[in-house]
């Protein structure tokens, strides 16, 4: 099953080289691209096994530890998912997971920011994306690109 969703990523991203402009943003290793592969597997799974109609988590917690490698994994099986017509958002966001079927029923894309209030010490207000975007919105195929660290979130791996 691996070996077919590796299949399914290189026919429906692009896949990126190494990029000067964004030191961050590099080819995406053979090793990402495996985890990768393999947690898609395993979300189709769950999808399946529980019926669900769409998906959304919330991660924070320890630097280094397999559940931060485990959320690492989730950005192209859920952009595989949501493209199938099954939401799937970060930060237990379940607006965002509304809003992309909502576009996805409607046959038009989005890609959605809200507010993120977090008034912890400075009182700051933060303004987030939320993806995957939905791929109505691409002008072409979707590009995999490996972060050496991701934008907005612990972790390392293959962001879209």
């Amino acid at each position: 099953m691996v070996r077919q969703k590796k299949q399914e990523i290189q026919e429906f991203f692009l896949i990126s080289e190494h990029s000067a402009a964004d030191p961050l943003a590099q080819k995406p290793t053979p090793e990402h691209l495996d985890w990768s592969a393999r947690v898609a597997v395993a979300l189709e799974k769950l999808i399946r096994e529980y019926d669900l109609d769409a998906l959304t988590y919330y991660y924070h917690g320890a630097p280094d530890s397999l559940y931060e490698k485990l959320q690492g994994g989730f950005i192209v099986g859920h952009s595989l998912l949501t493209a199938k017509g099954i939401p799937c958002a970060g930060e237990g966001d379940l607006k965002t997971c509304l809003a992309i079927k909502i576009c996805d029923i409607v046959k038009r894309g989005g890609s959605f920011c809200k507010i993120v209030a977090a008034d912890y010490e400075d009182g700051t207000i933060l303004l987030g994306h939320d993806g995957p975007f939905h791929l109505a919105i691409a002008s072409g195929k979707p590009i995999l690109r490996g972060m050496g660290l991701y934008h907005g979130k612990q972790g390392t791996g293959v962001s879209v």
